[in-house]
């Protein structure tokens, strides 16, 4: 197992709306292969079926995904040259790295597994990290690995070997390990409740220094300092934030950057 960068466990999850799902896929695969079979005259043989389930149903499978024809879907065409171009072009540099940061999260798992009688981590685990983190900057185009990668990288790496320990031994691994687990996930959220807490902080200022009312205060629109912001993320150990002032997320929530004033603006209504 410790030959493996990453251990997919396939869990039998109980869940009613994706069971109920599967189950109605199945029936009509089954259905669009009968009604084919009469249209067509072909005989009920088993390989008869199995053709006619792949033509008929896969193609209504794609239609009926939610996500065919969203204008956000990158066409596979455009897809391959992208990978393409990334493989070919694009070899990440690891000067920038953290290498403190690997070792120490490598001895402090390394023990951890030891207490709670797990599978010991491997050597292999930290070269699966850096392959990842190289990975993930070749994904972006990046010409050095920086923070965001590694701390993906770290994040998948661990959600790996966490879930192929016995339940016994996952759940206070998790637990000890839960700011690796929820950084990769959650950085985004994270930067967006600090931006708000300034934004909150600017309208109390504002009513301190004697705005009528919530509705006055609203009426210009509120500027947070990049610098000021970034140094205050810092305090997260969040270094990378372009991916985050170019998210929906970010614009969802009324947020724009004016790059030459060096500022973040809003209107909270």
């Amino acid at each position: 197992m410790s030959s493996s960068d990453i251990l997919c466990v396939v869990r039998d999850k109980v869940d009613y709306d994706i069971d109920s799902k599967l189950a109605s896929f199945v029936v009509d695969s089954h259905m669009s292969a009968r009604e084919h079979n009469s249209v067509h005259g072909v005989g009920s043989s088993a390989a008869a079926t199995t053709l006619a389930a792949e033509g008929a149903s896969a193609d209504d499978a794609l239609r009926s995904d939610p996500a065919f024809g969203r204008s956000d879907m990158l066409p596979q065409a455009t897809l391959r040259k992208y990978m393409m171009y990334a493989r070919t072009h694009c070899h990440p540099k690891l000067s920038k790295i953290d290498h403190d940061k690997i070792s120490q999260l490598y001895a402090e798992l390394r023990r951890e597994s030891m207490v709670t009688g797990g599978i010991p981590i491997a050597v292999r685990h930290i070269e699966s990290i850096i392959r990842m983190s190289e990975a993930h900057a070749k994904m972006h185009l990046r010409e050095f690995v920086v923070e965001e990668d590694v701390n993906v990288a770290i994040g998948v790496m661990l959600e790996s070997f966490i879930s192929s320990q016995k339940f016994a031994v996952m759940r206070p691994l998790r637990a000890h390990f839960e700011r690796f687990l929820t950084r990769s996930k959650d950085q985004f959220e994270l930067l967006l409740f600090t931006l708000q807490a300034q934004v909150q902080e600017q309208i109390d200022l504002r009513l301190l220094k004697g705005a009528a009312s919530i509705e006055e205060v609203t009426q210009r629109p509120i500027e947070i300092r990049l610098d000021e912001f970034k140094q205050k993320v810092a305090e997260l150990h969040i270094t990378q934030l372009e991916p985050f002032l170019q998210s929906d997320v970010f614009k969802a929530n009324n947020f724009k950057t004016d790059k030459k004033k060096f500022i973040i603006k809003t209107f909270q209504h």
